[in-house]
C-alpha cells in the first residue's frame, strides 16, 4: 500500500489526472490519497476539478479530502447568498464583500462556473464544502504525519465562528509556516512527534527551485515540515513569474516525489 499526498491543485484537473496516472495510483483499495485543498481557482476548470474530487470522495473510501483556503472564500461568499425557505433552499448571488474578497484571489471562473450550475448542484457542493475534514493524521512506516492545508491548529484559537481568520478553519488554512521554524514542538504538545505536511505557501518562499527554475517539494525535516505546494496555480502563468509552477504528488512510504510536467 502507498499513501499519496496532494495539495493546491487550483483547477489544473488535467495535472491531477496526469500524476494519478504517473504514480499508477491503485484505485482497488490498495492505495490511499490525501488531497490538501484548495482544489479551486486560477486555473482553467476550478468547479469541474471541485465536481471531480467530490464524485472521488463519494466513491472510494480510500480519498481523503481537507479543506483549503481558497473552498473557505468560496463557502464564505456563498453563506452570504443562502436563502432558506419553507420547502427549499436556494442561492440568490449578489456583488458584496465576500465575493470581492474570492474574484480577487483568481476565483472568478470559479464564481462564474459555479452560477452556470443547476440549483441543485449548486447546494450539494456547497454543502460538501461544509462537510470537509480540516486535518488528517496518520502514521506511515513508523513515521507520524499531520496533514492539513497550512498551519496546524493553534491551543488559543478563538471560539467565536464570525471572528473568520483566528477561528479554527481560519488559521489553519490562512495562517502561513515560516521557514527554519517547528511549529509542531512550538503550538501542539501533543504533535511533537509528527511530521506537518501541507501546502498554501508556495515552496517559491523556501526557494525550493531545481536548475531549470522549476518549483519542487520543500523538505525541512529537521523542523518537522514537508511543503507540497509547487505552484500549480501558476501553470500557464510562466512568463509572468520566471519559474515554473507545477503539481506534485507525494509518497509518504518513501518521500518519493512525482510532478506533473
Amino acid at each position: 500500500m502507498s499513501v499519496f499526498c496532494i495539495s493546491d491543485i487550483h483547477g489544473n484537473l488535467d495535472a491531477l489526472k496526469k500524476v494519478l496516472k504517473k504514480v499508477a495510483f491503485k484505485y482497488d483499495g490498495s492505495d490511499q490519497l490525501f488531497l490538501l485543498g484548495d482544489y479551486i481557482d486560477w486555473g482553467p476548470k476550478p468547479i469541474e476539478t471541485l465536481q471531480f474530487i467530490k464524485e472521488m470522495d463519494e466513491d472510494y473510501h480510500f480519498v481523503h479530502v481537507i479543506y483549503g483556503n481558497h473552498e473557505w472564500l468560496m463557502e464564505h461568499y456563498l453563506d452570504t447568498c443562502l436563502i432558506r425557505e419553507e420547502n427549499k433552499s436556494y442561492f440568490e448571488f449578489k456583488d458584496n464583500i465576500a465575493l470581492a474578497s474570492w474574484t480577487t484571489n483568481k476565483g472568478i471562473k470559479s464564481f462564474n462556473s459555479f452560477k452556470k450550475l443547476s440549483k441543485e448542484v449548486q447546494l450539494q457542493l456547497y454543502y460538501y464544502l461544509k462537510s470537509l475534514a480540516k486535518f488528517k493524521s496518520l502514521i506511515v512506516n513508523g513515521k507520524r504525519y499531520y496533514l492539513t492545508h497550512s498551519y496546524p491548529l493553534e491551543s488559543n484559537y478563538s471560539k467565536n465562528e464570525y471572528d473568520l481568520f483566528n477561528n479554527e478553519k481560519g488559521i489553519m488554512v490562512w495562517k502561513r509556516v515560516k521557514a527554519n521554524t517547528n511549529v509542531m514542538k512550538k503550538l501542539n504538545n501533543h504533535l511533537e512527534n509528527y511530521i506537518l505536511v501541507s501546502g498554501h505557501t508556495i515552496v517559491k518562499a523556501f526557494n525550493s527551485i531545481d536548475k531549470d527554475k522549476k518549483l519542487k517539494v520543500y523538505f525541512d525535516l529537521q523542523n518537522q515540515y514537508i511543503n507540497i505546494d509547487t505552484g500549480a496555480k501558476l501553470i500557464g502563468y510562466e512568463d509572468n513569474y520566471g519559474y515554473y509552477g507545477r503539481l506534485s504528488i507525494i509518497n509518504l512510504d518513501n518521500l518519493q516525489v512525482t510532478y506533473s510536467d
